[in-house]
């Protein structure tokens, strides 16, 4: 699909480029901790209110995804303002953000000790997300692409961030 210009910045200089993967590097890490404490949790025990919550992300980030897809491959010009887009503007960050609580909420239960600094996953995701590469640079570039456009102005105004009624 093209290239994501957010990172065109990071490209143009091997530090910012090396900041770049390293941060991605160390992200995956601290993501990936409730996997792997869970994979060494002596008793693991299935917990359905977190099933759910990943199944509910999962599908709100594989909806958004798809219907993101669509509006890209169907030639339309402007933004995506239908489906999960019409009430929030990333629900696929939604979605990102209810996947990794889901799955820390599943192991946390068997954790004991050192095993509990797997709640900077969830943590983290949800930092990235909000404050730091995720809505902000694409709020940043939305804002820039459409700032004349009267029906982005409009669409901002109408959807919230990333919970309806909240934020």
């Amino acid at each position: 699909m093209g290239r994501d210009t957010r990172f065109d910045e990071f490209r143009s200089s091997k530090s910012g480029f090396l900041k770049f993967w390293l941060l991605q590097s160390i992200s995956i890490w601290i993501i990936a901790l409730p996997v792997m404490t869970g994979l060494i949790a002596n008793d693991l025990k299935i917990v359905f209110p977190a099933i759910l919550i990943w199944a509910l992300g999962w599908i709100i980030e594989s909806v958004a995804d798809w219907q993101k897809f669509i509006f890209k491959n169907s030639g339309e010009s402007g933004f995506i303002q239908t489906g999960l887009y019409s009430k929030v503007r990333h629900p696929n960050y939604l979605g990102e953000i209810l996947v990794w609580i889901g799955i820390f909420w599943y192991v946390a239960p068997s954790f004991d000790g050192w095993m509990w600094w797997s709640i900077v996953s969830p943590l983290w995701v949800i930092i990235l997300l909000i404050r730091v590469s995720g809505i902000p640079l694409i709020e940043k570039a939305n804002i820039n692409k459409y700032k004349s456009n009267p029906a982005f102005k409009n669409y901002v105004q109408r959807t919230w961030r990333l919970i309806p009624y909240f934020y």
